[in-house]
């Protein structure tokens, strides 16, 4: 890979992607990580070296890192060099379920999880910080934002959980056979300056939504997607998307597919 990788940077290439599929990861040489014309990377099946140079990235506005070893010593790092970079998506990556964000730059900011473990992600220090999404599938998640003051759009997809916890609120399911999701408050975490939220969930998590949306009292758009299973000789599966715009509110079939 480096042999295609070194004739790149050295020609200042300012878009680069690399999807390495193969027995052995691709480890980004020294030379790649100071290229200073790069403005866009995306990474997939890659590692870090243990050691990282003392300047990483000078110039990066967007990056994506997805099926990564990643974890938030080599993340902190990245965000502390990368003072230039707007645009961040961490994608399926391996390595301990702890992330802290800390930015002065960044705008956007993309996660997406799935383990059995918890997922714990803190939003640290993001005073630019516009859009925030956030997935997590089948794990227990803490989910928590410090400051962000500019924060106006969040995406919030949490498909399955047992205890979800955002700032200091819990949200706690019950055991089988009632399944009910019940909230501890204990100190609220409040976001005035969301004024857009989307969230998924499945039905079981329905009775969560009066404590959750207690957290953003300035919302002006909300899209609540609901995704429900029927099981009657047929499979159906099926999205309902329920939004609320100014004052109106509005519902819709958004998917549905029939399995037999």
């Amino acid at each position: 890979m480096d042999h295609i990788v070194e004739p790149a940077v050295q020609r200042g290439i300012q878009k680069l992607t690399i999807n390495h599929y193969s027995t052995r990861w691709y480890q980004l040489s020294p030379s790649l990580m100071r290229c200073n014309s790069l403005h866009q990377l995306s990474l997939e099946n890659c590692i870090f070296p243990q050691k990282l140079p003392p300047s990483i990235f000078p110039n990066l506005k967007e990056l994506s890192i997805t099926s990564v070893h990643l974890d938030n010593d080599i993340l902190k790092t990245l965000l502390s060099n990368c003072t230039s970079l707007e645009t961040l998506h961490l994608i399926l990556n391996l390595g301990p379920p702890v992330f802290s964000i800390s930015s002065l730059s960044l705008r956007k900011f993309g996660f997406n999880w799935n383990s059995a473990e918890t997922i714990e992600l803190i939003i640290r220090d993001a005073p630019n910080l516009e859009s925030l999404m956030f997935r997590a599938a089948y794990c227990n998640v803490k989910f928590l934002v410090l400051d962000a003051p500019k924060l106006k759009l969040l995406v919030f997809q949490c498909e399955e959980f047992d205890v979800l916890q955002l700032g200091r609120t819990f949200f706690d399911r019950q055991p089988a056979p009632t399944f009910q999701v019940k909230a501890t408050p204990c100190r609220m975490m409040i976001l005035s300056s969301v004024k857009t939220l989307e969230i998924e969930l499945l039905p079981s998590f329905s009775e969560i939504l009066p404590d959750l949306l207690r957290c953003f009292p300035c919302l002006e758009n909300l899209y609540i997607l609901v995704t429900i299973f029927i099981i009657f000789h047929k499979q159906f599966h099926f999205s309902i998307k329920f939004s609320y715009l100014g004052g109106v509110s509005h519902l819709e079939l958004q998917n549905c597919s029939i399995h037999d």
